[in-house]
This record gives C-alpha cells, sequence and structure tokens, in this order.
C-alpha cells in the first residue's frame, strides 16, 4: 500500500531542549559564541508581534517558529476567552520540543461510553509503546523520597512513576520503509465528495507558498490534522447531500467539544526539609484519579544541584463531560490566509467542571505545610485552553444516529473516510490523550489492512 502524507508545514530540523535550555541560562551572552543569535533574537520580537496567542503558551520561548502566526490563521472564541495553541510543522504539536512526552493508556473508567474497551485498545497501546520505546520503571532516589513527603499529605492517592521517551518522529520512521511520500507546506482546505459512490473522491489542498488550489487523489482518507482543524475540514467539506459538513447526516459534528479543566500549583520545598544527599535525578510521578468525573495530578521537579530550594510543580487535569453546547463552527465572514473559513469555538465549562477546579486547588492545597508554600494557579486566571488536550468534537459510537464515527473510526455516512484524532474520542478523560490517539490510529489501521487483504 503506498500512501501520500500532506502536511500543512515544513518539515523543520528537530527541536534541540539544549539550545533552549543555554538561551534560558545564559541570555545574550549567547550572541557572543553562537552565530546568528542576533539575527535570532530579532526574527523572535518580530514573531511576538505576530503571535498574541501563541506566545502564551508555556513551550513558546523555546521555538517560537514551531507555533503559527496568528494573524495569518485566526479563530473566534464565543463564548469565553479560549487559547488554541497551534504548530503547523511536520510532526505537530507533538515535535515541539517541551511536549510533555507523557504517555498513559485510558482505562475502562474512562472508556465507559465509547464504543471499544481498554481490552479491545489493548494490543495496540502495547504496539505504540514498543514503537516509541516506552516501559514502565520504577522511582529513583528523588522520587522515592518526594514520594513520602507528598504521601503524608495525599494518604488516600498513591504516586507511580511516570515513563518519559524522547519525541518520536513517527514521520521518519514512515519514510523509511519506501512506501511513503510526503508532502510539506501544503495545505488541506476540503474534502470533494462523489455523488455516485458517495465516498471522498478527492482532497482539496492549497500551496502553502503560491495559493494555487489543486486536488489529490486515494482510495482512502485518513484526517488527523488535530481535533479542531479536522473538524475545519469536514465543516468545510460541503455539498448538496450533506451541507453542514461531510458524513454529517447525524448533526453531530463539531459539537462536544472537549478540553480538560487543568489547575496547576507551583511548591517550594525549603532546603532545610530536604536531604542533603540527595542525588540531582528528574521527578516525574502521577496521582491518578479516583472520583468521578475525575482528576489526575502530574508531579515534577528538574535536578537539583546543591543545597538549594527544592521547586515542584503539580499540574492537575480534570475530566470534562460532553456537552452538545460546546461547539466548534465555521465562521460565516472570516478566514485564513489561505481562504479557508475560520473557526468559531463556543466553549465554556459547566457549574460542575467549575466546582472541579475548586476542588482540585483544594487538593493541591493540602500540601501547604509551614514553610513548603503551595502557588496556586487555576483556569480562573486565564483562559481556557492552556491543558493543550482538545478532543471530542467527530466522535465514535455504535449508533450512526448520535456519532460521526463508527467503531473504527470510519465515517458512518462515507466508507472511505477515517478519522484518528482527538475528535474520535467520545469523553476527555484525564490523562495526556496522545498516546489513545496513536492507540486508536493503530487500531483504525490494522483494520483497514486486514481488510485490503482479505
Amino acid at each position: 500500500m503506498k500512501v501520500l502524507l500532506l502536511d500543512a508545514g515544513p518539515r523543520r530540523r528537530r527541536f534541540s531542549p539544549l539550545r533552549a535550555r543555554l538561551q534560558s541560562i545564559f541570555g545574550s551572552y549567547l550572541g557572543l559564541i553562537w552565530p546568528g543569535y542576533a539575527e535570532r533574537q530579532k526574527r523572535r520580537r518580530e514573531r511576538l508581534l505576530r503571535q498574541p496567542i501563541q506566545s502564551r503558551c508555556y513551550a513558546w520561548a523555546g521555538d517560537p517558529e514551531a507555533f503559527v502566526d496568528d494573524l495569518d490563521n485566526p479563530y473566534v472564541a464565543t463564548a469565553a476567552p479560549f487559547h488554541w495553541f497551534r504548530s503547523r510543522q511536520v510532526g505537530g504539536r507533538l515535535a515541539v520540543g517541551s511536549h510533555g512526552r507523557r504517555f498513559m493508556r485510558f482505562t475502562d473508567h474512562e472508556l465507559e461510553q465509547w464504543p471499544v474497551s481498554a481490552h479491545e485498545l489493548a494490543p495496540h497501546y502495547a504496539s505504540v509503546e514498543r514503537l516509541i520505546g516506552w516501559a514502565p520503571r520504577e522511582c529513583n532516589v528523588v522520587e522515592r523520597w518526594v514520594k513520602k513527603l507528598v504521601e503524608r499529605k495525599w494518604p488516600q492517592h498513591g504516586l507511580v512513576p511516570i515513563s518519559k521517551v524522547a519525541a518520536p518522529d513517527f514521520v521518519a520512521l514512515a519514510l523509511a520503509t519506501g512506501h511513503v511520500t510526503l508532502q510539506c507546506e501544503t495545505v488541506v482546505s476540503h474534502l470533494e465528495l462523489d455523488a455516485d459512490s458517495n465516498e471522498v473522491s478527492a482532497v482539496g489542498v492549497i500551496d502553502a507558498a503560491t495559493h494555487r488550489s489543486r486536488e489529490v487523489f486515494g482510495r482512502r482518507v485518513f484526517l488527523c490534522a488535530s481535533t479542531i482543524e479536522s473538524t475545519r475540514v469536514l465543516l468545510n467539506s460541503r455539498s448538496a447531500r450533506y451541507p453542514d459538513g461531510i458524513g454529517n447526516a447525524s448533526g453531530v459534528l463539531g459539537r462536544h467539544f472537549m478540553e480538560q479543566v487543568h489547575v496547576f500549583a507551583n511548591v517550594r520545598v525549603p532546603a532545610s526539609k530536604r536531604h542533603a544527599w540527595l542525588p540531582p535525578q528528574r521527578v516525574e510521578l502521577f496521582v491518578p484519579a479516583h472520583d468521578e468525573p475525575g482528576f489526575g495530578v502530574q508531579v515534577m521537579s528538574g535536578r537539583l544541584l546543591g543545597p538549594r530550594d527544592m521547586k515542584i510543580g503539580l499540574a492537575s487535569f480534570g475530566e470534562m463531560l460532553p456537552r452538545p453546547e460546546n461547539q466548534v463552527r465555521l465562521s460565516a465572514i472570516m478566514k485564513d490566509r489561505w481562504g479557508v473559513p475560520a473557526v468559531e469555538i463556543d466553549y465554556r465549562l459547566s457549574d460542575s467542571e467549575q466546582a472541579l477546579v475548586s476542588e482540585q486547588q483544594s487538593f493541591l492545597s493540602r500540601l501547604q505545610d509551614g514553610d513548603i508554600e503551595v502557588q496556586l494557579e487555576g483556569t480562573a486566571d486565564k483562559p481556557l485552553g492552556y491543558a493543550i488536550h482538545e478532543v471530542g468534537t467527530a466522535r465514535m459510537g455504535d449508533d450512526p444516529k448520535t456519532s460521526f464515527l463508527d467503531p473504527y473510526n470510519r465515517s458512518w455516512e462515507v466508507p472511505n473516510l477515517f478519522v484518528t484524532d482527538g475528535s474520535a474520542f467520545v469523553t476527555s478523560g484525564y490523562q495526556n490523550p496522545t498516546l489513545t490517539m496513536l492507540a486508536l490510529t493503530d487500531r483504525a489501521c490494522t483494520k483497514v489492512l486486514s481488510s485490503s487483504r482479505a
């Protein structure tokens, strides 16, 4: 099987965390030893003017060029402020150097409303984990000390270690097979429908540099451009049969948009509180959820060098429930630089989700103890979107009347169309969704290949 891979962005050199770290430590002194540093800083200041939204992402400072130009790529948040952090480059947001790279499985609890169980997804989770080199591990010395410190305040919530892996370059692996052709800087605008077969007959694309339009063809189309972007393409693929977006007979396309309820806290542990003999090891721990809807907490700390205060970051992610009024739709008047309709994001937290913010803040505050300080941040302090875990606008299901995709991520209405990114999610979970997106893609591809060989 031959595959044509279309990407709206360029194929950039892989991000260097070391370079970003040197920049943060030495700042302007790099101009003396790093050729081109001054010019890079000038471009960075210029980009800041064109990236008022993207520059608010925690990862922007390390690699501004990984993020889109907000003026070229506008959108509207209609119900409440929402920051949509976007990366148009080969590899997408996974290729951004500061991506968390915390790969977590969903359990049957999170998948209760889905048309697929944890047991059915297990071999596909395992396949992806082998591919990226993920494996479980034991706590290191510092993590055992932090675990003991934290579990005194959270006695009913055990901490488990998180295994992080280097950012996988799936595109490089695919290209190495010789079966994949990559076309960069090719903006997908819409899908054409053949009225007779009711299948996708062509993919409409625009050259990012020349703005010339053309069509590309294939037997099957897998759309995985990220939740909001894929939804935009689907909604913009209108025809006489589907005036509200290709395959949207159920009317659910664009609805049930979810992210996660995100609260962050900084904890400072005085040097006098910790053992001086602790080695310079990183801390990557996780507190799984226990309640419904629940939230999980990531416990993180960098390497300690010398007798300094320990700084621990607590990132809490709470599960959102799907509500049809949370919606992504096309703007009737706004378009991007390439003439593609922009999106309107109509999204707000419910009363129960607002209560979940307070519950998370209360939970994290329990670590406050004497001279151990906890400084809270939460969704009340900034716009929505900071979890950067958007899902849910082209949901899977068992019933074509209430879902857009079947249990194998195939459109109920258009049999050669598959959607395998976060838009297929039925619920948001509290875990990082990346591993589940990859597992769903592996499962859908396995199904297609087995059908082709039959």
